[in-house]
């Protein structure tokens, strides 16, 4: 496998080809762009994550990395042909015809020729040409040429007679610049400073007398024995005259290869924190500051990348160039995760937070646990599992989980998906939970809950929606609460406060999320409606470009006939036949031969357009299956919601052990009073009327003759 370092960009482009070949699901890369996307190279993980759970095979892996490089490649390629425009080397239609002859030679040899290339070989510019145009592009890099020249900037006064010592070590020689030197037989010496390879240039007293054995004397009188090039390469070079002008490589070294390291992969963010993120606007949110990691019990968190050991080099004096050994490291699993057989893999035993230890281990943890608050330092908490805060919720930050366990919550943002249960109290703070929510008290907030609410002292100026009962073993003051189920309190009211209202029986909490439910159906319903107006539009795109290169066909059809019968007369003629009526069917030939390339183009390029527009149908389509899910899912919801309802009537009543104060408001399902002077241990329910003038109540309350009915403990 490529060295994730070393793939500068192509991972994500791998998993979209992955995609394109249906090797995996658009679900599957979405997934794998979100668990890569905050890891330190990005989305350069992709590949490996893909193999390591076993969506793609290392073999297709490797595949899409030289498809994906192709794409790369080709890409500067066009960059090429259009500076090649641009200079007047080329042609729009050369061009065409050659990325179409590179994109055959792809298909059917799987093999990329670099368009350069192409256009030397096909004599379509000349190698200086090319030369020019890939200067202008600046691609060169070292090594990209064989038999390049080294740098001879410095080289060109220099006649030292100096000879190299007789033995210099490889690290030493690095120390000193290039060595050039001028021999009387008409010889220039060039040492690399590396002491990796020589170059001889000859001057004008080169004598093509001389022998391969005096050349090999001259090397070995500056002691460059290793990696000298066959005598048949020595002797071109005796008798060449290129060489007065261009070096030759007489001794090429061979450089060490230098070993890996192992390595881990993490599959998940080591360090979340961020020091904030930035809004549309571009200011910074420092309450965000980063997601947390969640992973699925299997999935592979880590993977080790095996060290591998280097190969030492031998330079042209034939020392050794000796390479570092490769470390090894150890991966290692905790609690919640195991490693594989093969000690290179450690997978996730359940689900829940990664977490890297500072030993080393890699833990899963079904419980996100923040050992002070929740403030400036961790930021906002969203996490699906549960959560425990050890210290307070500080005010403006929002915690997201399905569990919760707090000390404290002091004006913050809570969405559970269960129950949530603080030590201490609740102030200015805004609750919503699925489940049940105890706290020693609530002050100044707003709570919706599901389940129970039950507090050890006070509510005061606060607002309860809950679908279960209210539980307040304290006053309530100043507030507005509704339970379906039921209250049960100390007291309501003070004297000199500010009156409270209470409302059995009725599921203000259900009413909101039927609603809710109701929007999101009519929302779900529209976007599936524009899924299926894009379709047709696409299809009648489709159709259009279908016609087209039936049209296209037809042209092409008879641009090869008209070929043809042009091909026929010229051969038929014989040489006395008249030059300028020549002349013009080669020119009708070249002209109709174009014709018939440019139609083709055409048609490919309507074919692709076609390939293409099927491919975002099918985008589309899986998108739209994915709300259509959603749609029957709320419909579901709903339904089962509204289900729930009906079997499970409130009860209309509320019990206080001490006072109830004068001017707070009761309300049951049907009826409501005010409670006119305090009144002390009494139970008030919602009952059937008992009165004579039964039509009279019936005109005023069509759903029955109910009222709050005060009894005494």
């Amino acid at each position: 496998m490529p060295d994730i370092n070393a793939i500068t960009g192509l991972g994500l482009t791998v998993g979209e080809l992955a995609v394109k070949h249906s090797l995996i699901t658009v679900n599957n890369l979405e997934k794998a762009k979100r668990i890569c996307a905050d890891l330190e190279n990005s989305y350069d993980a992709i590949p490996e994550y893909l193999v390591a759970q076993n969506l793609i095979s290392q073999k297709d892996s490797d595949r899409l990395f030289s498809m994906a490089r192709a794409m790369a490649t080709r890409g500067k390629d066009i960059k090429f042909g259009t500076i090649a425009i641009e200079k007047g080397f080329i042609t729009q239609s050369i061009l065409e015809l050659a990325l179409n002859e590179q994109a055959s030679l792809f298909k059917n040899i799987k093999r990329y020729a670099l368009l350069g290339n192409i256009l030397v070989e096909s004599g379509m510019i000349t190698p200086q040409q090319r030369e020019i145009i890939l200067s202008e592009q600046n691609i060169y890099s070292s090594g990209r040429v064989d038999n390049a020249a080294p740098d001879r900037s410095e080289d060109t006064d220099r006649t030292s007679s100096m000879a190299a010592p007789k033995s210099l070590s490889g690290a030493i020689f690095q120390k000193h610049f290039a060595q050039s030197e001028i021999f009387p037989s008409g010889i220039r010496l060039i040492i690399k400073g590396d002491g990796n390879s020589a170059y001889m240039l000859k001057t004008e007293v080169f004598s093509k007398d001389m022998s391969i054995g005096q050349i090999k004397e001259l090397l070995a009188s500056r002691n460059i024995i290793h990696g000298i090039v066959d005598n048949n390469l020595i002797q071109k070079f005796i008798d060449s005259d290129a060489y007065l002008e261009k070096p030759f490589k007489i001794a090429q070294g061979n450089a060490p290869v230098e070993g890996q390291n192992a390595a881990i992969q993490y599959f998940f963010t080591k360090n979340r924190l961020k020091a904030g993120t930035i809004r549309e606007d571009g200011t910074i949110d420092f309450y965000e500051r980063g997601n947390i990691p969640q992973v699925e019990k299997g999935a592979v968190l880590a993977i080790k990348k095996r060290s591998v050991e280097g190969q030492a080099g031998k330079n042209i004096f034939n020392d050794t160039i000796r390479v570092n050994p490769s470390q090894d490291i150890r991966l290692k699993a905790g609690r919640g995760t195991f490693l594989t057989p093969d000690n290179l893999k450690v997978v996730a035993e359940v689900s829940g937070h990664p977490k890297l230890e500072v030993n080393g281990n890699i833990c899963v943890y079904d419980t996100f646990v923040v050992q002070g608050d929740v403030d400036f330092k961790t930021g906002n908490i969203d996490y699906e599992g549960d959560v425990t805060v050890r210290g307070a919720i500080k005010n403006g930050f929002k915690v997201k989980a399905h569990n919760l366990r707090a000390e404290e919550i002091d004006g913050a943002t809570i969405i559970a998906q269960g129950n949530v249960t603080v030590a201490q109290g609740i102030n200015e703070s805004k609750i919503s939970a699925q489940g049940s929510l105890a706290a020693k008290f609530i002050q100044n907030s707003k709570v919706s809950c599901v389940g129970d609410v039950k507090t050890e002292k006070e509510v005061v100026e606060s607002s309860i929606e809950s679908s279960g009962s209210c539980n307040i073993r304290g006053i309530i003051i100043a507030s507005k609460i509704s339970a379906k189920m039921g209250l049960y309190a100390k007291q309501i009211g003070m004297e000199k406060s500010a009156t409270s209202t209470i409302q059995v029986g009725m599921d203000t909490f259900a009413t909101r999320t039927l609603e809710k439910f109701e929007q999101d159906i009519e929302e779900q319903k529209e976007i599936i409606k524009s899924f299926r107006e894009k379709i047709d539009n696409i299809q009648r795109e489709i159709k259009s470009a279908e016609e087209k290169i039936l049209r296209l066909t037809s042209i092409k059809e008879r641009n090869e006939e008209d070929r043809m019968d042009i091909l026929s007369e010229i051969s038929s003629m014989n040489s006395q036949a008249d030059k300028a009526r020549l002349k013009n069917l080669q020119s009708e030939l070249q002209i109709v031969t174009r014709n018939r390339t440019e139609t083709s183009l055409k048609i490919d390029r309507c074919h692709d357009n076609i390939i293409a527009a099927r491919k975002t149908i099918l985008d589309i389509e899986q998108q739209m299956k994915e709300n259509e899910l959603k749609f029957k899912s709320f419909l579901m919801e709903r339904d089962t919601l509204i289900k729930w309802i009906e079997k499970n009537p409130g009860i209309a009543i509320i019990k206080a052990e001490d006072h109830i104060m004068a001017g707070t408001r009761v309300c049951g399902r049907y009826s409501e009073d005010t409670i006119k002077s305090s009144v002390k241990g009494v139970v008030i329910r919602e009952d059937h009327v008992n009165r004579s003038n039964r039509e009279s109540w019936s005109r005023e309350n069509s759903a029955g003759l109910w009222k709050m009915y005060i009894t005494k403990i």
